[in-house]
């Protein structure tokens, strides 16, 4: 991967962030997959089409998905300087991030609780 796509466009500096924290992603298949929170690096569900990578913008984390898995409208088009030919599911952990393949099956992706969405109260 070509690391120019995360600095190259002005408002897209997306920062390489590791810690203790994982990312779990499991589908109503029963398959279950356990990752390193690492952004900016691509995790292979399987050998083919079922990839994802996870970003943050302004410390919350998004998770990126291949087009095989993108079939459900993402709450989030895309990212300045990041190719939609790779990503074309953009999803937001809220507090998890569910989403599609084309032969139907769900799939839920969960970050630790200090990597989610945070929503206030303003009331």
């Amino acid at each position: 991967m070509d690391k120019r796509i995360f600095t190259q466009h002005p408002r897209c500096k997306l920062a390489f962030v590791k810690d203790d924290s994982k990312l779990t992603i499991t589908n109503d298949k029963g398959e279950k997959w356990e990752f390193p929170y690492e952004t900016n690096r691509i995790f292979e569900l399987d050998s083919d089409k079922r990839y994802v990578m996870l970003i943050e913008e302004c410390g919350y984390a998004r998770l990126l998905a291949s087009d095989f898995l993108g079939v459900r409208e993402s709450p989030r088009l895309s990212y300045p300087g990041l190719t939609p030919d790779f990503f074309t599911f953009k999803g937001v952990f809220d507090p998890d991030c569910v989403f599609e393949d084309r032969n139907g099956v769900v799939y839920t992706a969960t970050v630790a609780k200090s990597k989610r969405e945070h929503r206030w109260n303003m009331g």
